[in-house]
């Protein structure tokens, strides 16, 4: 028996890159994180606004073993290998529900 899923979140970032210190010359791009959904929290400020939050656990989509297309085109992802998982201060387990892209 296989476990497999079909949903999850997915954000395009762009980023900004150099190829080393000394390069004045930096590149645009864009990077998909796929993240699968662990909760979702709403913060309401005072019934003024509102703002949804969804918490993912990332994978690590860096290495050929943690991403790749089938047969027919779809993404699978690996999630035995997170990233972003809280456990550094740069860490960010959490993304805007208006920020996904799937």
């Amino acid at each position: 028996m296989r476990r497999t899923q079909n949903c999850g979140v997915v954000v395009n970032s762009s980023i900004t890159s150099y190829a080393s210190a000394r390069d004045s010359n930096p590149i645009e791009g864009n990077v998909e994180y796929y993240g699968l959904l662990t909760d979702i929290i709403e913060l309401d400020y005072y019934s003024r606004w509102k703002v949804v939050l969804f918490r993912c656990d990332w994978a690590d989509v860096n290495t050929a073993r943690g991403i790749k297309k089938d047969q027919f085109g779809f993404t699978m992802v690996n999630f035995s290998h997170l990233i972003h998982t809280g456990q550094q201060l740069m860490d960010e387990p959490y993304v805007f529900s208006s920020q996904r892209s799937n």
